[in-house]
This record gives C-alpha cells, sequence and structure tokens, in this order.
C-alpha cells in the first residue's frame, strides 16, 4: 500500500494512514517519586515514673525528766579553830523540775556540824538558795579539808563541795551579854579541846561584848593578860606543852573557862 501525503497550506496531511495524529515524542513523564519516611526517630517513651515512698516519721524523743543541781559557796577559804564559817547553797531547777529539796550535809570530817537555813527549800521556776552555817571544832585536824553538801528530792540527789583550810590557832569569842557570874562557861566549853602543835597552839580570845574583860591565868602555865581587854580587842598566848589550863575574868572573877591541849591522834 502506497501512502500518499499532500502539503495543504504548508501541513502535512497523510492521506494513506489511517488519519490519527502521530504519537508525541515526549517520553513518559518522570514519576513523582514516594517520600520518604522522617528522619526523626521515634521519641523516647517517657518512663512510668516510680511511686513515690513516704518515709515513716522517726518518733519524738522523749522529754528530759525534771532535775536540779546545787552548788555551794563559802564565806572564806580558811577557818581557825572553832571559828564558823557560812555556806551558800544554790538550788537551781531544769527541765521543768519542781518540788521540795531537803538540804543536809553529806561528807563532813568528825567534829564539823552543819545548821541549814532553812533546811528545805521549796524549788519553782528560778533557783533558790539557803545558808548553811558550819561550826569548825576546836581539836579540828589542821590544813585543807573538804565539806560536802546534798540537796534531795525522792530518788534525786545532788552533792556539792567546798574547801577550807584550818589554820593551827584557836578562837575564843567572849559572847555578847556573857554572865559574868556563877558562869563556868564564860568561855565556851569547858574544858576546850584543842591539839597540841609541833611549833605550839595559838590561844586567842576575842571580846565581843559591851564591857571590858581580862585574862587570867590559873596556874600561871601562861602569861596574865597585861592590860584590860577593851570591847573588839583580843589576847593571844601560845601552847608548848600537853595539859589542861585553867583560867578566868581578872576583872570578874565569876567568868571561869579551861582548854585542854592534847597531842593529835595518828591519821
Amino acid at each position: 500500500m502506497v501512502f500518499m501525503a499532500s502539503c495543504v497550506d504548508g501541513t502535512v496531511v497523510d492521506e494513506g494512514g489511517t488519519g490519527g495524529p502521530s504519537p508525541s515524542a515526549n517520553p513518559d513523564p518522570t514519576p513523582t517519586p514516594t517520600p520518604s519516611p522522617s528522619g526523626n526517630p521515634d521519641p523516647t517513651p517517657t518512663p512510668t515514673p516510680s511511686p513515690s515512698v513516704t518515709p515513716s516519721p522517726s518518733p519524738s524523743p522523749s522529754p528530759a525528766a525534771g532535775d536540779f543541781a546545787v552548788t555551794a559557796a563559802i564565806d572564806s577559804a580558811t577557818s581557825n579553830l572553832g571559828e564558823k564559817r557560812t555556806v551558800t547553797l544554790t538550788i537551781t531547777p531544769s527541765n521543768g523540775f519542781t518540788g521540795m529539796v531537803a538540804l543536809q550535809g553529806m561528807t563532813m570530817p568528825t567534829g564539823f556540824t552543819a545548821t541549814f537555813n532553812p533546811s528545805t527549800v521549796t524549788v519553782g521556776a528560778a533557783a533558790v538558795t539557803a545558808t548553811a552555817t558550819v561550826q569548825v571544832p576546836t581539836d579540828a585536824r589542821v590544813g585543807a579539808t573538804t565539806l560536802s553538801f546534798g540537796g534531795s528530792n525522792g530518788a534525786l540527789v545532788k552533792t556539792a563541795t567546798v574547801s577550807v583550810d584550818v589554820k593551827p590557832e584557836l578562837v575564843i569569842r567572849i559572847a555578847r551579854g556573857v554572865a559574868i557570874t556563877n558562869n563556868n562557861q564564860a568561855f565556851g566549853l569547858n574544858p576546850t579541846n584543842v591539839p597540841l602543835l609541833a611549833t605550839g597552839t595559838k590561844v586567842t580570845w576575842i571580846n565581843d561584848d559591851m564591857i571590858d574583860h581580862r585574862i587570867h591565868s590559873g596556874v600561871s602555865a601562861f602569861p596574865h593578860q597585861p592590860n584590860n581587854l577593851a570591847p573588839g580587842a583580843s589576847y593571844s598566848v601560845t601552847i608548848t606543852q600537853a595539859g589542861t589550863f585553867s583560867y578566868n575574868c581578872h576583872i570578874h572573877a565569876g567568868m571561869k573557862g579551861s582548854f585542854k591541849v592534847a597531842v593529835p591522834p595518828t591519821p
């Protein structure tokens, strides 16, 4: 079969074919690529939180039991034989303590005594004080010694200590308003016991009375007082041997006394 072609107005006409247009020379279009999945990784899963544990509360400590303390202070760190010392006791409460506290001498050397004023105190919110009058015996051992005082409330017992240095001198005080007739104890205990010391024992009289007195030795074992003993004045002698020494007031013969000097026992 012969195909003829003609040209009309520059247009080529296929006269022998099917008359359909020639297929287009353009290739099939490039297919649109399917997008790749996003490059972001899958999100990390959120961890499930562990259940919180509430700690058990610690038990509250028990409150401290009520308590108190005792402190002591002495009016002088030294004392002569036969003198008195004053000790101030302070009772201080703690942890809400209240109640009665009884006072007493706990440890006293031989012959020492203590008198309390008051002997029982009532303790409240604040500290309270009391005094103890300590009598140093005339024959006390010379040197440093310790005194112990206590306060008690039931099972609670508290103590405090003071020290006193006892000097080798006997002090005899003539009392104010002393009886001047028929008085065999005008100068204290008759006889007054005194330790004999290696260097001698000093005896001193102090006149606390309102009138004159005068020390007169009955056996001339120590010198007579040469002049009257005026109120507030003192007179001293030193005894170097053991024995009992009697004396009286030269002005008032009814005032009598004596002291006994002896070697102290070996400790």
